[in-house]
């Protein structure tokens, strides 16, 4: 059996102000994993701020990160 190395492309989509895609371009090829949080723990302390009467915020950002061959020693990059 013969394995074949997977190569990814990393795209940007154009979209319209109405999310209508007008188009892609292809940025790198390669190699790049994410990571990203999923937001449980967010929601379950966000849950009991409630409970006990604090505010909460409107919005919640959620950090990432993303990793190359090259920088997964470092522990990823931030993306802005």
């Amino acid at each position: 059996m013969e394995t074949h190395p997977v190569q990814e492309g990393f795209y940007v989509i154009l979209l319209t102000r109405r999310n209508r895609a007008l188009g892609r371009h292809l940025v790198s090829l390669g190699t790049l994993t994410f990571q990203y949080p999923s937001g449980g723990r967010e929601a379950v302390e966000g849950a009991l701020r409630i409970l006990h009467g604090k505010t909460v915020p409107s919005q919640v950002t959620l950090n990432s990160r993303f990793f190359t061959r090259d920088i997964v020693a470092q522990g990823g990059e931030w993306v802005p």
